[in-house]
């Protein structure tokens, strides 16, 4: 199979060759599928994503700029006239976090510390480099963290939701995958920052110490509620910046009992 393609840094056109081309995974967004690179026999990763033609791409602007080792890498991306879709061409990573960590959980093991600490090191190398930028990822969660268990490797996937923050621009409040959504997106800030992504990384090394995810609720509601049992109620100060059609609701001041003591089964 050959397709028309452009490099991943806006080079000249090429013919893309791929072959054994499978379907592995689907979503709201499309599909993705595992190819092989006629050239040079590399493994690769096509996704496959629905497009606007009113609207320019965020997602694959920002691929094009950030070229980082934990950061998934863009070889190259094309369009076909019969479709309205834009393929990105990418390099493949065997698995992901959530299977990794699925493989343990599923027989009762921990995932060892030395693992943990390699790929949450790598993970907040990748999430730095975007912050620097003043690019946030809007979805960190092991499903968007792909791994090579093999060589040790962790590399950031999925800027479907990722935006370059600017300054007094209003952003959307619902974003993020429930269990690692940061409290100010529960309470509907717009004007949040790149901590988020910080508050994501958090929620993700919580579930790989518990094997299970450390705010986990059937509502944005009731994570808020093991949030504030865990942390505390958040300051007038917080309330403020993040809505201030909270700030004069009256309400309970708790004191946060801890991390380590929160059931988190309560819901």
């Amino acid at each position: 199979m050959a397709r028309q393609g452009t490099g991943s840094r806006g080079e000249r056109e090429v013919e893309i060759q791929f072959t054994n081309m499978q379907l592995i995974g689907t979503g709201s967004f499309g599909a993705v599928y595992k190819a092989v690179l006629r050239e040079n026999d590399e493994p690769i990763a096509i996704k496959k994503v629905r497009v606007d033609d009113r609207f320019k791409s965020r997602e694959l602007t920002i691929m094009h700029e950030m070229d980082h080792p934990n950061i998934i890498r863009l070889l190259y991306y094309y369009t076909m006239q019969q479709e309205n879709c834009l393929h990105f061409v990418m390099e493949f990573m065997p698995k992901d976090l959530a299977y990794v960590h699925r493989q343990y959980a599923h027989n009762d093991k921990q995932m060892p510390a030395s693992a943990i600490k390699l790929y949450m090191f790598q993970l907040l190398r990748g999430i730095g480099f975007l912050h620097l930028h003043n690019i946030v990822h809007r979805d960190i969660k092991p499903k968007n963290l792909l791994v090579d268990e093999a060589n040790g490797i962790l590399k950031i996937c999925d800027f479907g939701s990722a935006k370059r923050l600017t300054k007094n621009e209003p952003n959307i409040t619902y974003i993020c995958s429930r269990y690692y959504r940061a409290p100010e997106l529960i309470f509907g800030s717009k004007n949040y920052d790149t901590s988020i992504d910080t508050w994501s990384v958090g929620t993700v090394v919580g579930e790989l110490l518990h094997n299970t995810p450390i705010f986990l609720a059937d509502s944005a509601i009731d994570i808020l509620a093991l949030q504030i049992k865990a942390f505390g109620t958040p300051s007038k100060e917080d309330m403020t910046k993040w809505n201030y059609e909270f700030v004069h609701i009256p309400y309970d001041t708790i004191t946060g009992v801890g991390i380590q003591k929160v059931n988190f089964y309560s819901f």
